[in-house]
């Protein structure tokens, strides 16, 4: 009896301690069955969400622009960085057939640099120093906004449209702009523009120091 008096409560606490662990393999079997699906679940919905909250609208949106923007933009990365300190200032499509790319980029301390850049924009085929800067370069000390985003707001305005033209300026109120002109072309940026003097032209003014588009011109 003293045998069984001192096994008998060890049986039961084992029973307990089996119960206990039956129960919890149980309550975490049956949990992990719904947390599992939801657990995959959750990282479609998050991708998903990601996918509409994350910059990928705005990427695509440049995606889907002509080339020739998308181009052009890298024609104006790639000038500022082959030129050290440099910011683009001018940029204009060649309508010779090359549709290659000139660019003035002007440095720090006043120098002004001619750049031709390829056609995708992302190689200078001939660079030189202008000797006698123009005014435009003075004009870069008071610009807030790139010439990049520019394009970008100019491209915006008028999608689809194939950019032409780039330039600092200041409009008849003395107001500093950035003049961008687009193209309605075939957006492709292959011979886009061959036909510019037939094609309907946009001229966006866009203020330099807030980015606010301060008027805009149709040629058609």
């Amino acid at each position: 009896m003293r045998r069984n008096g001192k096994f008998l409560p060890l049986l039961g606490a084992t029973g307990l301690l089996l119960g206990a662990a039956l129960t919890g393999c149980s309550d975490s079997g049956g949990g992990s069955g719904p947390g599992s699906d939801s657990e995959s679940a959750s990282p479609k919905k998050s991708a998903s969400e990601s996918a509409s909250a994350s910059p990928s609208g705005s990427a695509s949106a440049s995606g889907s622009a002509p080339a020739s923007v998308r181009n052009g933009l890298k024609a104006l990365d790639t000038g500022e960085k082959d030129v050290q300190g440099g910011t683009a200032f001018d940029l204009e499509r060649d309508d010779d057939g090359s549709h290659q790319w000139d660019l003035k980029v002007a440095t720090e301390d006043g120098k002004q640099f001619d750049l031709r850049i390829s056609e995708d924009g992302g190689k200078v085929t001939q660079k030189r120093e202008d000797t006698t800067p123009d005014d435009d370069v003075s004009k870069l000390k008071g610009a807030e906004v790139t010439a990049q985003k520019a394009v970008h707001i100019a491209s915006g305005r008028h999608k689809g449209e194939d950019l032409a033209s780039l330039e600092i300026d200041q409009d008849a109120q003395g107001t500093l702009i950035w003049q961008v002109n687009t193209v309605k072309g075939d957006g492709g940026g292959d011979g886009a523009s061959a036909d510019a003097d037939d094609a309907a032209e946009n001229e966006t003014l866009i203020d330099a120091r807030t980015g606010k588009v301060t008027g805009q011109k149709a040629d058609d």
